[in-house]
């Protein structure tokens, strides 16, 4: 797929996430876990869609914070957590179609700080533009995101 690279600012936000570590097949059964509890507790305090920072990716596993931005500061409950991302540079795409083609996202990004020698300073994210149950799988869109210098 070609993508659009495209470096922007990001403005520091609220989080309103679950931290926790799984297996690579199991991210988006962990995520459909996360996301509806995160909305529950957020309610009018959300500010944005659904996103997810890979803080650590292993062989088998990696260590995941997902959530949703928030313009507050909600009642926690249950493992969610409050986290508060600073303003960050990021090189970003637009990927469009299944979550399963994700990863040709991340390794475009990867690639193309590498070519334009670029560091990569935090977390890469996914920021869920669309919801798939109502645009439909193969046209939901992601952002996805690279911290860099």
């Amino acid at each position: 797929m070609p993508y659009e690279f495209e470096v922007k600012e990001i403005p520091a936000m609220t989080l309103l996430a679950e931290r926790a570590t799984c297996a690579h097949g199991e991210i988006g059964a962990k995520l459909g876990e996360i996301f509806p509890h995160a909305a529950k507790r957020a309610g009018h305090f959300i500010a944005g869609p659904p996103m997810c920072l890979y803080h650590d990716w292993r062989e088998s596993d990696c260590d995941l914070e997902a959530g949703l931005p928030v313009s507050g500061e909600p009642d926690l409950f249950g493992s969610l957590i409050i986290s508060h991302l600073p303003a960050q540079k990021a090189v970003t795409v637009i990927h469009s179609g299944g979550y399963d083609k994700l990863s040709e996202a991340h390794d475009a990004l990867l690639e193309w700080t590498r070519t334009h020698n670029m560091e990569v300073v935090g977390a890469p994210w996914e920021s869920y533009i669309d919801d798939p149950n109502e645009v439909g799988l193969t046209e939901a869109r992601t952002l996805v995101g690279w911290p860099i210098l």
